[in-house]
């Protein structure tokens, strides 16, 4: 490009700052004008939801626990029945709320103010699978942003009723958020601002930029992929080269130790030279892998029948050191979107981190498969917002000493490790794995002793 074609197509360093000055000035007037709104309406939502959160921790107060817990389909013509309802709409009333309900997670309604709501009835407007009432799980009050029902704005809090520290029910309350259209008059007069703002902005800045070269922001971002690129052919040419040495290494050292005579006595060198060469080895695979981005073949495959089939395969070398295999695995096919291979070397991976952590002393490994609506509470997740319903969870439980409460955050770290002979890359790579899978992994101490490390998938 020549230095003609590289020169601004308004000449006049003053004309380019006073259009850049407006621009900013418009911007910053109409950026201010919004943020003040939403600070505005953020702030009265905020309130609102405190104040339905405290009514609604207010309700549970009031609640008999064991007897709303204990009702069934059919006693709602029940006297004991029909009194706690019109509790309910009294409390409802006296604090100007639309509904007061109770309802136990995927079972449906217990008790609500609204008359003719049968018991076991499920309420369509509440998900207890999304992620902002994930809190209810944990023991935790939720207040929910102003929603929209039939043109209507309404605000919700849901309180849960614990027992021996496990959800049973969720005390709901829900109220009108139409105060909420004060604030449409200013919202109004900011959009059109906005809209006249843009306007403008938009035909200086076609003027001034015409001509404009491409982002410095997305040539920067081509920049990096190109340097993560030859990063990888980097790496996978530097593994190339060294595993051809350590061949030629390996196989002057089977020779040597084939050799008989007064020199037998180096075969035992010999063998501490294979054992490091194919230390080395594994160590450029463990780099191979957690350099070069995960390149999958999804099929739908039968989970438990590959966990039955990896187990298997390690079983005999887990016998002779004196651990058990046990395996606790759903009847029937179980398939999940996966790449075989990679889940394979996921399970590799963990079974042969559970015999580690066993040692000498003999033990048991056992490896459970099961479904879950949701990841458990000390899951790492790993993809938001995937949207999956149900996960195919793994676990992987061994009877070693267990792993202490700093070393369980580092676990899935690159490099960290606590073995002797680690590289720290196994459970990096197991990471990356449930995660281009847009799973979660998770790690668990045993109530007495030993560990579970584990991964969802999603169904």
């Amino acid at each position: 490009m020549s230095r003609d074609e590289r020169r601004p197509s308004i000449p006049s360093v003053e004309a380019r700052l006073t259009l850049g000055l407006v621009l900013a000035t418009l911007l910053a007037i109409n950026a201010g004008g919004w943020v003040l709104f939403h600070r505005a309406k953020g702030a009265v939502e905020t309130i609102h939801q405190e104040r339905l959160v405290t009514v609604a921790e207010a309700v549970a107060a009031q609640i008999d626990r064991e007897s709303v817990l204990a009702v069934r389909p059919g006693d709602e013509e029940t006297e004991a029945y029909r009194d706690s309802r019109e509790r309910l709409a009294r409390i409802r009333d006296e604090a100007g709320l639309d509904n007061v309900f109770l309802f136990a997670p995927y079972e449906g309604s217990l008790l609500d103010a609204r008359p003719g709501v049968p018991i076991g009835e499920e309420n369509p407007l509440v998900d207890m699978s999304s992620e902002e009432m994930a809190p209810l799980w944990q023991g935790r009050p939720v207040g929910l942003p102003v929603h929209t029902i039939d043109g209507e704005r309404f605000q919700s809090a849901f309180v849960p009723l614990l027992v021996e520290n496990e959800l049973r029910a969720v005390v709901g309350v829900d109220a009108s958020a139409e105060f909420l259209g004060g604030l449409e008059t200013a919202r109004d007069a900011l959009l059109l601002g906005a809209l006249l703002s843009a306007a403008l902005a938009g035909g200086l800045g076609i003027f001034v930029h015409r001509n404009a070269r491409r982002l410095v922001a997305l040539q920067r971002e081509i920049q990096n992929a190109e340097k993560l690129a030859a990063l990888g052919t980097l790496t996978a040419g530097l593994a190339h080269e060294i595993r051809n040495p350590l061949a030629i290494i390996r196989g002057s050292a089977e020779m040597l130790a084939e050799e008989t005579g007064p020199r037998a006595g180096d075969r035992t060198y010999a063998a501490e030279i294979t054992e490091e060469v194919d230390r080395l080895s594994e160590l450029l695979d463990h780099f191979l892998d957690f350099a070069k981005p995960a390149s999958l073949r999804i099929e739908r495959e039968d989970l438990p029948r590959l966990v039955r089939e990896t187990a298997g395969r390690l079983e005999p070398n887990l016998r002779e050191e004196g651990i058990r295999m046990l395996l606790s695995l759903p009847n029937g096919d179980l398939r999940v979107p996966m790449d075989r291979g990679r889940i394979a070397q996921v399970l590799l991976n963990l079974i042969g981190n559970a015999k580690d952590a066993i040692g000498d002393g003999g033990g048991a490994v056992e490896i459970s498969v099961e479904t879950r609506r949701r990841p458990r509470p000390s899951a790492r997740i790993l993809a938001e917002g995937t949207g999956a319903r149900a996960y195919a969870e793994v676990r992987v439980t061994d009877t070693g000493s267990g792993i202490p409460d700093e070393v369980r955050g580092k676990l899935f770290d690159p490099f960290f490790t606590t073995k002797r002979n680690g590289t720290g890359l196994g459970l990096s790579i197991v990471h990356g794995i449930v995660k281009s899978h847009g799973g979660y992994v998770f790690v668990e101490n045993g109530r007495e002793r030993g560990a579970s490390v584990g991964f969802g998938l999603p169904l």
